[in-house]
């Protein structure tokens, strides 16, 4: 499965060069995750709830492993429960 070219760039942007390869083989697997594919919409959460940090990604993708509404929420949403930004939408190249 390839990733949506967005959030390819968004990891080259947000990961040391060295750390690239393995956080898009991470995002790949939860793409094909074997109760079907999480949609582009949670991939971008988990990338940017990540922070640029693969112990950010892995505890992200464990979220989403255990309910895939909760990274929306985290990722999305501000402690006001106000919907601050729309990750079903491709990033933007200045994200």
């Amino acid at each position: 499965m390839s990733l949506p070219s967005d959030i390819i760039a968004k990891i080259e942007r947000d990961f040391p060069k060295d750390e690239v390869a393995p956080v898009v083989k991470l995002v790949g697997e939860l793409s094909a995750h074997n109760n079907g594919p999480f949609e582009d919409r949670i991939l971008r959460c988990v990338v940017y709830l990540s922070r640029g940090t693969y112990s950010g990604l892995a505890r992200a993708v464990a979220t989403a492993h255990e309910d895939w509404r909760d990274v929306i929420l985290f990722a999305e949403y501000d402690s006001n429960d106000q919907h601050v930004r729309d990750l079903s939408q491709p990033f933007q190249s200045d994200v």
